[in-house]
């Protein structure tokens, strides 16, 4: 005899090729999809909420504007911010029939509301003359894991400012200098707004 003999499982399963993945490759595969995954929701989900929030400023503004449009066409309106249902409602009279009601998107919130007081204890009543004028009134709106944004009405214009500056908001509605209005600090730290 030349030596001591080898049982044939072993001699064989080393001539043998692999023909599959063990389970920690398996694993360690698994792992490395669900992390980039992970990464790529992240990146697109941050994004999309500020997509939203715009949306909800453009809806707002759009319905801004009817309401001043339809005013001063002698048709009377007014606007209802309800912060705590996230949503405005339009209206061109008291009545409930012909009302515009705008949910906000999913997590996309009415944090404050300036310049306007409350109706009742859920909502916020903007009314035009018809002229189609209103009051200044400012509404912070903000996308979950976005900073908040304001936007700002002009009451006599109707113009429109998102504004990212809550100091300059304080200050328009802190109350105006003998010297100056509202639309004159705006238009001085406008290059910082977005019309």
């Amino acid at each position: 005899m030349n030596g001591p003999v080898k049982p044939a499982s072993l001699t064989q399963s080393n001539t043998r090729s692999r023909v599959g993945f063990t389970l920690v490759e398996i694993l360690t595969v698994v792992v490395i999809v669900s992390l980039l995954a992970g990464v790529a929701l992240v990146s697109v989900s941050v994004p999309l909420r500020r997509s939203q929030a715009d949306a909800a400023i453009a809806e707002f503004r759009s319905l801004d504007l009817t309401a001043r449009l339809r005013s001063s066409a002698g048709l009377g309106g007014w606007i209802a911010i309800n912060s705590a249902e996230k949503e405005i409602v339009y209206s061109e009279s008291d009545v409930r029939q012909g009302q515009r009601r705008v949910q906000l998107p999913a997590g996309t919130l009415i944090q404050r509301v300036r310049g306007l007081s409350r109706n009742g204890s859920r909502s916020y009543v903007v009314r035009y003359s018809n002229q189609g004028t209103s009051q200044t009134y400012a509404v912070e709106i903000a996308a979950k894991g976005n900073r908040a944004r304001w936007l700002l009405f002009l009451g006599l214009t109707g113009q429109s400012y998102v504004l990212d500056d809550s100091k300059l908001i304080d200050e328009i509605f802190r109350g105006p200098s003998p010297a100056e209005n509202a639309g004159e600090r705006v238009a001085r730290r406008d290059a910082g707004a977005t019309i």
